[in-house]
């Protein structure tokens, strides 16, 4: 039995030191790996701060410009709100204005017009009535004639 135990134990043996040349490299490669794993993350880990002092810069101007945007348009309200009091203001003022205004111009046209028409008809009867003369005298003429 002596024989069949040393052949286990040298082919145990010869296991383990396979093993062990095999695990050393994949155990190096693996601590290589981890290094680079580490390096990547300390990089991404810097960029990443990085960005959130950009991103943190970002969001901060926004909330100016936000704010500012949100005076403009106050502002903006308050003008529209103005404007609206000195137009309806305004629109007031033209309809008393109008008020007063209107009826003494609109008599006065109406008067003028009754004026025209006189004077039109006036004229008209009085050139219609020497028209009527001059093509009568012929006529009358010949009448006083017979």
């Amino acid at each position: 039995m002596s024989a069949v135990l040393e052949v286990a134990l040298i082919s145990a043996s010869a296991a383990i030191v396979v093993l062990v040349a095999c695990l050393v490299p994949v155990i190096f490669l693996a601590r290589r790996q981890l290094k680079q794993l580490a390096l990547t993350a300390e990089n991404l880990k810097t960029n990443l701060e990085s960005l959130m002092l950009d991103s943190r810069e970002l969001v901060r101007n926004v909330r100016i410009l936000s704010e500012r945007a949100n005076l403009h348009l106050e502002n903006v309200g308050r003008v529209v709100h103005t404007v609206r009091q000195w137009t309806e203001r305004a629109d007031r003022i033209v309809d008393e204005l109008g008020s007063v205004v209107e009826p003494p111009v609109l008599s006065f046209v109406r008067n003028m017009n009754l004026l025209r028409m006189g004077v039109t008809t006036f004229f008209q009867r009085l050139l219609h009535q020497d028209r009527e003369n001059e093509t009568d005298s012929p006529i009358r003429k010949e009448i006083d004639h017979v």
